[in-house]
């Protein structure tokens, strides 16, 4: 290999470095639940998002969408949980299907009058 092509790759290589650092220099990947709960009730649920393990993360993360006392918040969800669990089995039973996402968030039961 002559001089002029190996200069030429390391230049190469030396730009997409410098335009593309790697994602662990500049900014770490990690877990986005640091603190979890172990049981939020079913009816102030409003969305979930299931972040499943990865190389940035060794668990599981379920983030819930919470409407309490009229305000919006995300909460973690422990997945070692009973509640936690049985929301990862709904969601891989569904496919990971986002229109069918609604069915693993149980509705409340209305007691029936028998009047």
């Amino acid at each position: 290999m002559n001089c002029k092509l190996q200069a030429t790759t390391f230049l190469a290589l030396a730009l997409v470095c410098a335009y593309f650092p790697a994602e662990s220099a500049t900014n770490p990947p990690r877990c986005f639940c640091l603190n979890v709960i172990q049981m939020v009730p079913y009816r102030i649920v409003e969305d979930y998002l299931i972040i499943p393990r990865a190389a940035h993360c060794a668990s599981t993360q379920i983030i819930l969408v919470v409407n309490f006392n009229n305000s919006k918040m995300e909460v973690c969800l422990n997945p070692e949980a009973k509640q936690g669990k049985r929301l990862v089995q709904c969601w891989d039973r569904i496919g990971h299907d986002l229109e069918r996402k609604s069915e693993c968030i149980p509705t409340p039961r209305r007691k029936v009058n028998e009047n």
